[in-house]
């Protein structure tokens, strides 16, 4: 027999066993302060979907085209966004300014760089730009967090 099938038999065993394992165990929880709980409460807690930004919470909202993509399709979201970050570091590096104008500008002009220069391409060639927009962003990245520290805004 091979591993992986010793693996789905030995999983399904176990799938079939907890049911019984679960019937013998107490259902009330002890009252004898010297026994230990027996059940844990494992239940995930409440996570809210897309959490709130610390700084600049009044973002504005992605393009709507860039939401809820299929497939490989979520490429070209990936590189909106690297254009939005990266021109987002520039500013504020350009400006010494980390206000939310430019860390949290609107959308509208990565829109349009996307959508004069990037949307007709294939997908390696998108890919391909979204590296460059990243790499862009990460050698922006330490002076723009240094200026934006300073200002109580990163």
């Amino acid at each position: 027999m091979s591993p992986c099938a010793s693996l789905v038999l030995a999983l399904a065993l176990c799938g079939l066993t907890a049911p019984v394992v679960a019937q013998d165990t107490p259902s009330t929880p002890s009252t004898d302060a010297t026994t230990p709980d027996t059940f844990r409460d494992l239940t995930p807690p409440e996570v809210a979907r897309e959490s709130e930004p610390l700084v600049c919470p009044d973002r504005p909202p992605r393009p709507a085209w860039a939401e809820n993509l299929d497939g490989w399709e979520v490429q070209r979201s990936l590189l909106l966004s690297a254009i939005y970050e990266a021109r987002s570091y520039e500013a504020i590096v350009a400006t010494g300014d980390c206000s939310c104008t430019n860390r949290a500008p609107s959308w509208d002009e990565a829109d349009a760089e996307y959508q004069e220069n990037y949307a007709a391409l294939d997908l390696q060639a998108q890919t391909d730009a979204e590296s460059e927009f990243r790499r862009l962003k990460n050698d922006l990245r330490r002076e723009a967090r240094a200026i934006c520290r300073e200002q109580g805004n990163w």
